[in-house]
């Protein structure tokens, strides 16, 4: 008895096989110049636009500073003196890194190989103003008080571990702050020694437990310990500045991957040579001052601060990638 046979199963033809090999070729074709763009990342249009990104948002971050500012340190052995006071900050700074010393007239920007310019920055800022309700003066009479509260802030250069820019270390700008300090002219200058202490045990009850005297000429005669009872304010002959935060304002944020890399620039050489040339107005010795410079101008009072802030970035594109932005600020010393 004869079975039914079933369906015929044939392989691919010969002109299946070229049809197939066809249409895959022209798929990868097609294909292959996306691949390559893929590949290409980031162009140099696209690295200095994130580059002008970064540098106007830094930019802005410390022209906010500045305008707050009310002591700025300088290089000089009063400066030096506060300075000294600051502990260590836990982002190391870059070997080398030193205040700006004040020009003798008040011409910024200054000339190059100027050895008054520096590459970092220090100074007492107003953070905020504390108000503290329901006080009463000697008489028992309601009295508004607004005391004002203060931060040390150093901008700084720190090298960033295991990356390489121009043969260096890559560097990022930080920003340091210190805890806050009433500003001691502002509570001794309250008009009775009622609302004083009152207000001195407000500020302390919100974790403000220093004072700082803007005019003081040496830090035995700056800083003070406050307290919610008596003697409410005294002298610390020893201060240290203790570390509250430090941000680094440049260079790639945590999660990013990208084909180049990218910081403060180190100072121009044969080998990597950006767009703009570092230093432009210090005299460089070894990473000093990179590209953050800072100069200073004017007397206490009238003083101008000028910052050069210049970004670079290298990758598997041709040269170097720069951007640049400088500012001049007049700054206000109480």
């Amino acid at each position: 008895m004869g079975g039914k046979s079933g369906p015929s199963k044939r392989g691919f033809t010969r002109a299946d096989v070229t049809i197939l090999i066809t249409l895959f070729s022209v798929i990868g074709l097609t294909l292959i110049p996306l691949f390559n763009a893929a590949s290409r990342g980031y162009t140099p249009v696209d690295v200095r636009t994130i580059l002008a990104a970064d540098a106007q948002t830094t930019s802005r971050r410390l022209q906010t500073r500045l305008a707050a500012l009310r002591r700025l340190f300088i290089q000089d052995p009063q400066g030096e003196a506060f300075a000294a006071c600051v502990a260590a900050p836990s982002a190391p700074p870059l070997a080398g890194s030193r205040l700006p010393a004040p020009a003798a007239d008040t011409a910024l920007p200054p000339p190059s190989g100027d050895a008054g310019v520096g590459n970092e920055l220090l100074f007492l800022s107003v953070d905020h103003a504390e108000r503290p309700p329901n006080l009463l003066d000697g008489q028992g009479a309601p009295s508004e008080v607004s005391v004002d509260v203060l931060v040390f802030v150093r901008f700084y250069l720190s090298p960033r571990e295991g990356t390489s820019l121009g043969g260096r270390a890559a560097r990022d700008l930080w920003e340091w702050h210190s805890g806050p300090y009433a500003d001691y002219a502002g509570l001794v200058g309250l008009p009775d020694a009622t609302l004083r202490n009152a207000a001195i045990a407000a500020l302390v009850s919100k974790g403000i437990t220093q004072a700082f005297d803007l005019t003081a000429p040496a830090p035995a005669a700056a800083f003070f310990r406050l307290s919610d009872a008596p003697p409410w304010i005294v002298p610390l002959p020893s201060p240290l500045v203790t570390e509250a935060g430090a941000t680094p304002l440049t260079g790639p944020r945590g999660g990013e991957s990208r084909n180049f890399i990218y910081g403060v620039s180190p100072n121009t050489t044969v080998l990597f040579a950006p767009s703009n040339d570092v230093p432009a107005y210090a005299r460089a010795d070894g990473d000093f001052p990179s590209g953050f410079e800072v100069a200073v101008a004017g007397p206490p009072g009238e003083r101008k601060v000028l910052v050069r802030l210049v970004l670079a970035a290298k990758g598997d594109f041709k040269g170097v990638g720069s951007y640049e932005k400088t500012f001049t600020l007049p700054v206000k010393e109480k």
